[in-house]
């Protein structure tokens, strides 16, 4: 069984290791987010250092914009895939 899957992945190494890293930054970056956000709230916000917290503010929105272009790419990658092995799969029937 599992032969027969890993025989319908054969040839799109590369786009699994893509899909993979991409899916890694994608993580990475909610995790800065939310360490981001929490710093916020821990250390800027109390210190009512009002130009700090925009500037914070404008790095959490680079962030989210960061993160959305990455989930963007990865959907893609993981769509291409998931087209390759569903042929491959057709195509072993």
């Amino acid at each position: 069984m599992l032969r027969w899957l890993a025989s319908a992945f054969r040839g799109t190494e590369a786009l699994v290791t893509q899909s993979v890293f991409v899916g890694v930054l994608y993580t990475a970056s909610g995790l800065a987010s939310a360490l981001a956000i929490q710093w916020m709230i821990d250390t800027l916000i109390p210190r009512r250092v009002v130009v700090q917290v925009i500037a914070a503010g404008a790095l959490l929105i680079a962030l989210q914009v960061l993160r959305a272009l990455l989930g963007l790419l990865r959907r893609r990658f993981v769509q291409q895939l998931s087209e390759r092995v569903g042929v491959s799969v057709g195509t072993g029937f």
